[in-house]
This record gives structure tokens, sequence and C-alpha cells, in this order.
């Protein structure tokens, strides 16, 4: 497949603002809110599912306000700005910090979340973020919502759950690519094959719901065929081989409906690995039933582990996504680690 090599990171400005900020249960976001609602910051993106953001709006702000919560919400500008957005929440004190959108939105307002927290006198003890994440999925994908069991595509039932308050505490992924840029994760981090297939995604304008990645997965198996060779460094172990796909996940599903990594634990400081070896075209297509079901691993081309720290290498560049937003599509060297219970999740 041939694309133009693109780079995505936070701008400058977002940088400087955010470095001067300095089974799992569920439990009451904090003892002072028994008597009290929650704070939220509601930061949604107008054109998530495919212009279902602007229309449930109006949902939110009824819904929110029949539970006497405390709210605001702010629109998405453009690409990355609900990491600033989020950043701006933070330092103003908003105890949730709520994505309105799909897996994109969630990835960058848990950026928002996370950047700030680092170096602080908590995070350096161990303990999540201040403020929490919230979602309203009303995205395409949606999967780290789904995993988190979320209401999808409800966005009334979604905002009982923020003001409900309850939280999950989970890991959070950490990718740096050569280049020093870094990007944290909630459900997977993926580069090759279905990296490719997010980036065909992103032309399918004209369809919704699941039915986008699986016309997107089709269409890649005859533009990303070619495997690379990959080397994967984690736990003492070293490979050297053509690899279609180097899945690292926190969560069990991707692309909407693939249950990539079904055995997946949200808080065990652990990456559920998947490796795809080269395989025909025909191959991929005999494959993608297993990876629907979670059953892959029985397959003799496919190798599942898990591990705390991965590093993928190749000289070949490598197209990347991380919760479904693309990184890069030339990257070299990446070093994925998890962050064990870093981040408080509405659900």
């Amino acid at each position: 497949m041939t694309t133009r090599a693109i780079t995505v990171h936070l701008p400058e400005e977002a940088v400087k603002e955010l470095e001067q900020t300095a089974e799992l249960k569920c439990y009451s976001y904090s003892a002072q809110q028994e008597e009290t609602m929650p704070t939220i910051k509601v930061i949604l993106n107008p054109a998530a599912g495919r212009g279902a953001g602007q229309r449930t709006a109006e949902v939110i702000r009824h819904t929110l306000t029949e539970a006497k919560a405390t709210f605001d919400i702010v629109e998405t500008t453009e690409q990355l700005s609900a990491v600033t957005q989020a950043a701006q929440a933070m330092r103003e004190g908003w105890e949730i910090i709520a994505a309105v959108g799909g897996d994109g939105l969630a990835n960058e307002v848990l950026n928002g979340i996370v950047v700030p927290s680092l170096g602080t006198p908590a995070w350096e003890a161990g303990k999540p973020a201040a403020a929490a994440l919230g979602l309203i999925p009303i995205g395409t994908g949606n999967d780290f919502a789904w995993c988190m069991g979320l209401p999808i595509g409800d966005a009334a039932a979604a905002c009982r759950v923020l003001a409900a308050a309850k939280t999950r505490v989970v890991d959070v992924g950490r990718v740096e690519d050569e280049l020093g840029h870094v990007r944290y994760f909630g459900n997977n981090f993926g580069a090759g094959f279905d990296a490719a297939t997010t980036v065909e995604s992103y032309k399918l304008h004209y369809l919704r719901g699941s039915l986008v990645f699986l016309v997107a997965v089709l269409r890649t198996i005859f533009l990303y065929y070619k495997a690379p060779l990959v080397t994967v460094r984690y736990d003492e172990q070293e490979m050297e081989l053509p690899l279609l796909m180097v899945s690292v996940a926190n969560g069990r599903r991707t692309g909407g409906m693939f249950m990539i990594a079904p055995q997946a634990v949200q808080d065990d400081g652990l990456l559920d690995v998947t490796l795809a070896r080269q395989v025909s075209q025909l191959g991929i297509f005999r494959l993608l039933p297993y990876f629907i079901r979670g059953t892959h691993a029985t397959q003799p081309t496919v190798t599942v582990d898990r591990t705390a720290h991965i590093v993928v290498a190749s000289e070949q560049g490598l197209p990347v996504h991380v919760d479904g937003e693309i990184m890069r599509t030339d990257a070299h060297r990446l070093a994925v680690s998890a962050m064990p219970r870093r981040l408080r999740v509405v659900c």
C-alpha cells in the first residue's frame, strides 16, 4: 500500500499548556460526593457518528439538567483540540471530563487528562489522574466504551451513568516512536494491517457503524498483503519475521466487531499482544471470522501473549494507530508499555 507519510502528535502550544498543569470494581467517585453531584465538563465532537454529535447536544443538556448535575459543554474545533480542552478542564478542577463521540475523541480526552498528571506528587505516588474520564459513545466504533460496559448510542443513558459518578480504575497504554513522540491509549495500539485498515476507514464517509470497518478490512486485503520484516522484543525474547499485524491491547475489542484480545483485563498491568504472520490474501479472508469471534489464537499463523512492555521495529515504515486514530504511517520503532491503574473511567 502506498500512503503519504503522516505524523500526528500534540501541537507545541498544547504541550506547553499541558506542562504547566503539573474483574474491575466500581466505587463512588469520592467520599465527598455521597451528598453532592459531580462537576462534569462535556467535550463534544459535532461530527461524531456522521453528524450525530451535533444532534446529541440537546439530549445531554436535558438529561444532565434533570439529574441536577453541574456541567458545561464545549465543542471540538479541530483534530487534537480536545487534548487542550481536557487539559484546561483539569486546571479548572472539573471532576469528570466526558468525551461525546467515538474512540478518537475518547483518546484525545484521555491524553488531556493523563499528560497534565505526569510528574505530579499524586502520579509519582502511583495514583490515578485527578479527573475521571467520562464517555458518551456515539461514534463509529465505540470499542473502549463497549469494553467498559457503557450504553452505546444512547446519550441519555450514558448521561445518567455520568451523573451516578461510579468509576473503575484501569491501566493506560503508552506509545513512544523513534522521533520521541508519545501518545497514550485506553483500548489498543496497532501496527500494520489494522492501522492500514484505519486509514481506509477514513475514506468511507457514506457508511456507518461496524460496516465501516468491515468494508475497510476488505479493501485493505487488496492493498496491504505483503508483510514487512518486523523485529519484536518483549520479556527476554526477540523475534524477526514478516508480520502483517502487531496488536497490543488493553481492551478486548477493536474495529467495532473484532475481538482482538478476548481475555484482556483492563486493570492487570499487562497488555495483550497479537502477532499475525504472513499469509496469502485468501488466508487473510479465512482469518477474519476467527478475529471476529476472538478465536484467532487457535490458528497456526497467529501468536498471542501478554507483556507489560514491547518494542516493535521495522526498517520499512509501519502504519500505526492508537485507539483507532492514525499516529504515523511510516514509523520505524515503537515502544509500548502498560501504566498500571492510572485512569478512572466513569461506568
